[in-house]
């Protein structure tokens, strides 16, 4: 069997979108970036160890990685900064490209969480090939984000579970990526991060 190696996409989705719910829900005040960092790894690392929890009950992942932890925490911790970065821009700065743009978001997230990861030895060598998936995963979560968020079947259908939606998103997101890395698409991986990280 296998083990997490999608746990730093997971991480890094569940961290976005924990940092993106306490920034919708919250009084109007943003989260200091210091703040945005540590509730991204503490998500990513939740993630990971919900994921491969959920993984090892269900007989598709042999034993639990603390690396996996590790790297989905260093993800989801660069994932919500650049998210707080973004949200709190300001108009005409650099930063401000970003506010708008999940793929660019995601995109410097992947480029900074596997420099972190490498110089941590956590990860051998940089994979533009994984750039590209994130790239791809956070285009494709957010198109899905926007269906179950209209006015159509699925949408009716998924209303009022927020778990259901984000499971989607999160498949969606997950599936998308693994074509974009290309080799085996582990389906039962994708939909154990996927739940795992909701």
């Amino acid at each position: 069997l296998i083990a997490s190696s999608g746990a730093t996409i997971g991480g890094s989705m569940a961290a976005t979108f924990t940092a993106g719910v306490g920034v919708i829900s919250g009084t109007g005040t943003l989260v200091s970036a210091g703040g945005a960092l540590v509730a991204g790894a503490i998500g990513g690392a939740m993630g990971s160890v919900a994921s491969q929890a959920f993984g090892m009950a269900a007989g598709i992942q042999d034993s639990f990685s603390w690396r996996s932890v590790a790297t989905a925490a260093i993800g989801g911790g660069i994932s919500a900064g650049v998210a707080n970065m973004a949200a709190t821009a300001q108009a005409g700065s650099m930063a401000a490209m970003f506010k708008d743009n999940v793929v660019a978001r995601a995109v410097l997230s992947n480029v900074a969480a596997q420099g972190v990861n490498k110089l941590a030895g956590l990860q051998p060598s940089f994979d533009w090939r994984g750039v590209a998936a994130s790239a791809a995963g956070a285009g494709a979560g957010q198109a899905m984000g926007q269906v179950l968020g209209g006015d159509n079947v699925l949408a009716k259908l998924m209303a009022d579970n927020k778990l259901a939606q984000a499971t989607t998103v999160g498949f969606v997101a997950g599936t998308t990526a693994a074509i974009a890395r290309g080799g085996k698409i582990d389906v039962a991986r994708i939909a154990t991060d996927a739940f795992g990280n909701a």
